[in-house]
């Protein structure tokens, strides 16, 4: 999808990190943006950023896991602007910790921002965009953590391995009827999903203080830094979504690690095969 001057772009989760990147990226670029986050304080900072880059900004405070907010939103930003190109479903919330720590609260939070929450906001938008055709394009922020594991994260690889599934399986639906689907699935990117977690809802859990400190030395003795800010992210998840890209990658460095799924995979259909060969196979 070509972004031109003049488009608008509804961003969840703009208050910050990601969001509050991909909202100034538009902004530079001419597009009228309508700004949702649960947070007053910081969504009214970003639209302060990119009202001074010149955009025409609107904001509304949005909880992404209440479908009514989101229809609202929708409601909002077609009636202030009278169209939507652009939807970042961008809102998410990170939980870490190892097998079985985390509470039913902490599944029921994660599940209900970072998968339900996308699901809320294609579900608003859609009728808008099915009827634009060509010209709209559904971005969600995923992760690189939606295509590959990693340790103490099991809660939020399975809203992110279910984000991504669900936009794998929008884009095979909506391609025909000329709508984009983008995930944006970062690495290591310096945002601020660790901060904060004193605002967290009463009974889920907070990420360790040893936890931090583990990555943090971590990142500090690596012989390459993989960190990457989140300007960096957006810039390459604009390019992404001109080229009509399915993935936006961010780290060139993740090709072994999706290698190595995919290869295990690979090797467990071998092994099935030649222990069963009366199977069909192509």
């Amino acid at each position: 999808m070509k972004l031109r001057n003049g488009q608008v772009a509804a961003i969840t989760g703009a208050g910050s990190g990601i969001g509050r990147a991909l909202a100034l990226a538009c902004a530079r670029r001419g597009i009228r943006l309508a700004l949702a986050d649960v947070d007053s304080d910081r969504l009214e900072a970003t639209a302060a950023l990119t009202r001074a880059e010149g955009a025409r900004t609107s904001s509304r405070i949005v909880d992404v896991t209440e479908r009514e907010q989101m229809q609202e939103f929708a409601s909002q930003t077609l009636s202030e602007f009278g169209a939507c190109h652009l939807l970042f479903n961008n809102a998410g919330v990170l939980i870490l910790g190892g097998a079985g720590e985390a509470t039913p609260r902490d599944w029921g939070w994660v599940m209900d921002i970072n998968l339900l929450g996308v699901v809320h906001g294609v579900e608003a938008f859609l009728p808008h965009f099915l009827e634009r055709g060509r010209e709209a394009q559904i971005v969600n922020t995923v992760s690189l953590r939606g295509m590959v594991p990693t340790v103490r994260s099991a809660v939020y690889c399975a809203s992110k391995f279910a984000a991504l599934g669900y936009s794998e399986a929008l884009a095979l639906d909506l391609e025909p009827r000329g709508v984009g689907v983008t995930a944006i699935c970062p690495w290591a990117v310096r945002t601020e999903l660790m901060d904060h977690q004193e605002e967290r809802p009463t009974g889920v859990s907070r990420i360790s203080q040893e936890y931090i400190r583990e990555l943090e030395t971590a990142a500090r003795t690596a012989e390459i830094d993989v960190w990457m800010t989140p300007d960096q992210v957006a810039e390459l998840s604009l390019e992404g979504i001109e080229a009509n890209e399915l993935y936006v990658l961010t780290h060139p460095l993740c090709r072994s690690l999706i290698e190595e799924r995919t290869e295990a995979m690979l090797a467990s259909l071998d092994r099935l095969a030649e222990r069963h060969p009366e199977l069909p196979r192509s």
